[in-house]
């Protein structure tokens, strides 16, 4: 996952523009993650405009912030590039699948459905990523580019424990 330098407010102004984009191409967005995403982030702008920055990760919590800043910036950059792809390439389901879940992946239970949102999001976001640099995605069944006439496939594995590293290498 890449750096960014972007304020509150344009990360606001991109979660809004992210989720018109959701519902355009008919994935339905309310009451979703990204809806939260966009109140957590409203908030932290407000209370940035009359406390500190420490003084507003004293009341929000690092670890807090950080997974709504991070997922943030996902679900902007997956709106972002995929507006780009034709129509019938967009991956719908997968888009619905990335909205439900936890906020906090420690609220997650790997035995459990509750990981396939977050699973999905880490596929998505490489996708974009990916066609950030010049590689679109072609196909979603993990992530496929083409390059230079080639398929490339991308096997997308979130680990949740250092036991199944033998068994996703």
């Amino acid at each position: 996952m890449p750096f960014s330098y972007a304020t509150f407010d344009e990360i606001s102004s991109r979660l809004a523009a992210a989720r018109k984009w959701f519902e355009s191409v008919g994935v339905r967005v309310e009451g979703s993650r990204l809806e939260r995403l966009q109140g957590i982030v409203a908030n932290l702008v407000e209370d940035l405009s009359t406390l500190s920055p420490e003084e507003a990760v004293a009341k929000w919590g690092e670890k807090e912030t950080y997974w709504a800043l991070s997922d943030a910036r996902a679900f902007c950059e997956i709106a972002e590039q995929f507006s780009s792809l034709p129509s019938h390439l967009l991956p719908r389901r997968k888009l619905a699948t990335i909205l439900i879940g936890p906020l906090d992946p420690l609220e997650e239970d790997p035995r459990t459905p509750s990981v396939q949102a977050r699973n999905t999001l880490a596929e998505l976001e490489l996708a974009a990523d990916l066609s950030e640099k010049g590689l679109p995605p072609v196909g979603f069944d993990d992530v496929r580019v083409d390059f230079e006439g080639r398929d490339l496939w991308f096997e997308c594995k979130r680990i949740h424990s250092s036991k199944q590293v033998p068994d996703h290498v």
